[in-house]
This record gives C-alpha cells, structure tokens and sequence, in this order.
C-alpha cells in the first residue's frame, strides 16, 4: 500500500529467549499457530481443532479407578446445543489424565440435567446454571475464565502430544463415544480474520 512500509522479523532471533525453547513451547500448535507466533505471519486457523486426537494412542479401553486418581467432574450447560459433562480422573502420581465418563443430553433444563450430576467445575458464563445446580445442592464453581479458549485449546493440545515416555498424558475410555465425535468435529471457523472455535 502506498505510503506505508513494514518490517517482518521473527521471534527466533530474539537474543534474551532460547530459539529451542520457543521451538519446543509451539511445538504442539497447528502450523499456522507457530507461523504466527514464530515467524509473524498473519494466517487463520482452518480445520479440525484436535487432528492430532488417534485411536490407537488416546482411546483406550475403561479400566479399574483406584484411590490413586482424583476424580473431576466438568460441565457445559446447553439445552438445544448439548448440556455436556466429562468425567475425569487424574492420577495424582503421574499427572496423566484419562476421560473416563461422560453425560451428555439435549432438549432437557438444567434442573432435569442436575438429577443426574454431582460435584462439578462448570462453563463460567452460565452464572444462573450454576446457581440452580447450587440450590439443587450440586456444590460447583466455574471454570477458570481469565485462561482463555485459545490457551485452553493449547492445554489440551499439550496433553494430548506424546510424553518422553512415548504415551499422551490424556487418554479418552472408549465407551466415551459422544467426547470422541466432538473430537472428531471441532472445527475452526471459515470466517476471515477470527481465530475461533465453530461454536456448534
């Protein structure tokens, strides 16, 4: 355009941050993610979100839960779009993270969902779901909402990646058939300019 010039420079020439760290810290985002954050080139995210979900390393079959695990419960409250809950457990000596339960239901209110739930971290922005799971006497709180979708996304991404070990740090039961289509169906959206999940 005339009238304006512009530098492009990449952040692997920065010489107070390790060019190797920054390798390994976007190693686990899409190619137009570390094209971005790397290298400053202007892209959209496109497709899947999660194309790096495989059965063979992340779905595993359901086994026994011992006292060893911290069990967790998560929510997403929704009526026409699915009200979703995962369970999970962690086990508290490895950090490894398994998906081991899920509900999920539509066309139901959030006080006929709540008959069929306990304990639960929930989606911040439903502040009235959550109070009615309260007075259903469901204890909660809300999810962390200052983290962001894009670095929750990140997180999740880097559970999936493979540990030094050879194995992911989250793996999903297979009876957990619903979690494993959304997998399969998270998308970026087409639209010019947004970096954001298809809420859908």
């Amino acid at each position: 355009i005339d009238g304006f010039t512009y530098s492009q420079i990449t952040g692997l020439d920065n010489p107070f941050v390790s060019s190797k760290k920054m390798i390994r810290t976007f190693a686990n985002m899409s190619k137009e993610s570390q094209a971005s954050r790397l290298h400053g080139h202007f892209s959209n995210q496109s497709g899947l979100i999660y194309p790096e979900v495989d059965k063979e390393i992340h779905v595993i079959k359901p086994f026994e839960i011992t006292d060893d695990y911290a069990i967790d419960l998560g929510v997403d409250f929704g009526v026409v779009n699915p009200f979703a809950g995962i369970l999970t457990a962690t086990n508290e000596n490895t950090g490894q993270v398994f998906i081991i339960g899920e509900y999920y239901a539509t066309e139901k209110t959030v006080l006929q969902n709540c008959k069929a739930i306990r304990y639960v971290v929930a989606d911040p922005e439903d502040k009235n779901g959550r109070l009615t799971m309260a007075r259903y006497g469901i204890p909660n709180k809300p999810a962390s909402k200052h983290v962001g979708v894009f670095n929750s996304i990140q997180t999740v991404k880097n559970f999936l990646a493979l540990s030094a070990d050879g194995k992911p740090r989250l793996q999903i039961f297979d009876n957990c058939i619903e979690i494993l289509k959304e997998f399969r169906r998270y998308r970026w959206s087409t639209s010019a300019g947004k970096n954001k999940p298809i809420k859908r």
